[in-house]
Order: structure tokens, then C-alpha cells, then sequence
């Protein structure tokens, strides 16, 4: 009687420990999957004088895990009475954190004095393209695409505008730079297309796949041109 409780103990112990490995690893599994779809995305960016040599590079994070209401006016986000989202804004969970480029021998981004124009936001599904919320003189203005300034909207010398993004692959997009440079009272500027997608420093097949993509989806869109 003594043996036959003693082996129900242990069937008992034994199936209370392979329930606990089960629980663990269940939360362990749940626990990792959140902080991988949750973590700062980080994209690189390539840019290609209209010649189709490279000028430039740089690199954006945004965090996913945090939503952002961009607002339309001056009054802010205000909640929609009749249903979800805002009257006079939209939320985004791509909002930059940071941008840094090296392009032309000129840096633009986040710490420089040519920085972002305001707000700027990645692509956020199902609809909202990469764009950007300028301030000028209290009226707010939502524009498609990533504006940089040296200074105010209104007086700047040296700008660059990243637009008409358009994706090749579900990690792939190509795009069209243009810069304006004030020097010594002339105008001038540079212009030509960007690629961005997750590639490593040192290349793989798979990154060398990745701009290849880029590489022709922007021949194609010279041919149409």
C-alpha cells in the first residue's frame, strides 16, 4: 500500500513538472515573439546619382510598439464621437526615430543642422504612405514623402525631399531624391533615385538579391519615362 502511493506521488510529481516545462515554455515563446514583433526596425538606404552610381547611404529606425496621432491643425487630436480614430488627425506606428544620411558629401538627419521638416512616418498599413507634418507659421501641412531643411520652411537654404516611394519586394523600395543647395546666392541641387531595405553590412546573396530587385524596378521606371 506504502509502494503503490509512493508511485502515484511520483506520477503525480513527474506530470507536474511536465506540465510546468510545458507553462514555461509557453510563456518563453509567447514572451519572445512579442519582443521580436515589437522591436526598433532598422532599414538602410542607398542613393544613386541619375547615372545609377552610388552617392550616398544612410539608415532610418522606427518603433513599431509605439502609436503616434499626427494632427491636421493647430487644435490637435480630437477623438472621433461617432467611431474610431480622430476628426482632425490619423495615428501612425512608424513615426522616425532616427535618420542619418551621408549623401554627396553632405549630412542630413537627426542631430544635424539639416534635419527632418517635422513628424515623419514609414509606411503604416493598410494606407498611409511614407510622409511627413510640416509646421509653417502655425498652419500644418501633411505631404507626401521625407522633407529635410536647414532651417524654417519658410527660409531655408539647403533642402533634400525623398519621394514617390514605391516598393519592388516585401523588403524592397526604390525612390527619387532631390536636393537644393543655396551657395553664395545660387541655386543649384542634384537629383537622382534611392533604394532601402534591410541589408546587412557585409553582403549576402540574399542583399545582393535585394538592391538587384531595386536595381531593375528603377531601370523599368526609366524605360516608362
Amino acid at each position: 500500500m506504502i509502494l503503490t502511493r509512493m508511485n502515484l506521488g511520483g506520477g503525480a510529481i513527474m506530470k507536474l513538472i511536465k506540465n510546468s516545462f510545458k507553462i514555461c515554455f509557453l510563456v518563453f515563446s509567447l514572451a519572445w515573439s512579442m519582443l521580436l514583433f515589437a522591436a526598433p526596425v532598422s532599414l538602410q538606404i542607398l542613393f544613386l546619382d541619375n547615372a545609377g552610381q552610388s552617392v550616398g547611404n544612410g539608415q532610418f529606425t522606427y518603433d513599431p510598439a509605439t502609436s503616434i496621432c499626427i494632427e491636421r491643425d493647430q487644435f490637435g487630436c480630437q477623438p472621433n464621437p461617432s467611431g474610431a480614430g480622430f476628426i482632425n488627425g490619423f495615428d501612425v506606428s512608424t513615426v522616425l526615430d532616427s535618420i542619418s544620411i551621408d549623401l554627396a558629401g553632405q549630412n542630413w538627419g537627426t542631430g544635424t543642422e539639416r534635419g527632418l521638416a517635422g513628424q515623419s512616418w514609414w509606411y503604416n498599413e493598410p494606407s498611409i504612405s511614407p510622409g511627413s507634418q510640416i509646421v509653417d507659421r502655425g498652419t500644418f501641412s501633411i505631404k507626401e514623402g521625407w522633407h529635410f531643411y536647414d532651417g524654417p520652411a519658410i527660409s531655408f537654404t539647403e533642402s533634400l525631399i525623398m519621394s514617390n516611394f514605391t516598393s519592388t519586394t516585401s523588403a524592397s523600395w526604390v525612390g527619387d531624391w532631390n536636393t537644393f543647395l543655396m551657395t553664395d546666392g545660387t541655386p543649384g541641387g542634384e537629383g537622382g533615385t534611392f533604394i532601402i531595405g534591410e541589408v546587412p553590412e557585409v553582403p549576402v546573396p540574399g542583399a545582393i538579391l535585394l538592391f538587384s530587385s531595386g536595381l531593375i524596378v528603377l531601370a523599368s521606371r526609366k524605360k516608362i519615362r
